[in-house]
């Protein structure tokens, strides 16, 4: 090549693209979820930490698109007819773009799948108690092996929020079921769901601390596997003693008394 001859891998080199990675160590990234779940606490008066976060915005979302398809108007309530229920819309048909129809059975699945039915609504519930365990156990994990609590610890903390998680959920569902608000606006049943959901879980975690639910539970639990490690050394010190007797007296038989003389 002569003078000014471009490098041949000269076009390779110039369109290169130099990208930064941020390294963040397996300590920092856990004390970084620990200091978000406490901060979020604190700031939220323990209305919300990370475990109830996510199912609260899945809660927001799904809420957003039954809006969306109603109207910010529209209404649904059950009514029997002819000896079947149904599901019925109010609202002008033509804008929805799913629920086209005026009534629906609460099996159909367009109808399950925008919880308008209490089978939706309880299955959602049980999705958001799930959501919640799925995020506090890892949570309360990183918490022990960071040193901040025991093993008992966080099995009373994952079955208190567990069953926190378990009662706001049906609470709050519960509300869509309630008569009195077959009348009213799909956002009224939406945010009334939704507002429920975190003053019962507010409600019950302000009692879980005030009776120490989770205290109680790790108590209870490091009193059994007490009472199970001292029954096992007894065990354990029995049969020492007796492998011993039997040691020095390779003779000795118990059955001997009972069977008789062995002529």
């Amino acid at each position: 090549m002569g003078p000014g001859t471009p490098n041949p891998y000269w076009i390779r080199t110039t369109t290169r693209k130099e990208e930064e990675a941020v390294v963040i160590s397996v300590e920092d990234l856990a004390r970084t979820l620990i200091d978000t779940n406490k901060f979020l606490k604190t700031s939220t008066l323990d209305a919300l930490d990370l475990s109830g976060l996510i199912p609260l915005l899945r809660d927001v979302n799904s809420g957003m698109e039954l809006l969306r398809e109603l109207g910010l108007n529209g209404r649904y309530y059950t009514k029997e007819i002819n000896g079947r229920t149904y599901v019925i819309l109010r609202g002008y048909a033509g804008l929805r773009k799913v629920l086209s129809a005026s009534r629906y059975l609460p099996t159909n699945p367009k109808v399950i799948a925008y919880g308008l039915t209490r089978a939706a609504a309880g299955m959602d519930a049980g999705v958001n108690v799930v959501i919640t365990i799925v995020v506090l156990v890892p949570l309360e994990i990183i918490r022990y092996l960071m040193g901040e609590q025991t093993l008992s610890e966080v099995l009373g903390n994952v079955l208190t929020g567990s069953m926190i998680a378990a009662l706001s959920s049906a609470a709050a569902f519960g509300v869509a079921s309630i008569p009195a608000l077959g009348a009213a606006p799909a956002v009224a049943v939406v945010a009334g769901t939704i507002v429920v959901g975190l003053l019962i879980g507010w409600g019950l975690n302000r009692l879980a601390d005030a009776l120490n639910v989770s205290g109680l539970i790790s108590m209870a639990l490091d009193r059994a596997a007490q009472r199970l490690a001292e029954e096992g050394a007894r065990k354990a010190r029995g049969q020492r003693i007796l492998g011993q007797f039997y040691h020095d007296n390779p003779g000795y038989d118990p059955w001997r008394g009972l069977l008789g003389p062995r002529w």
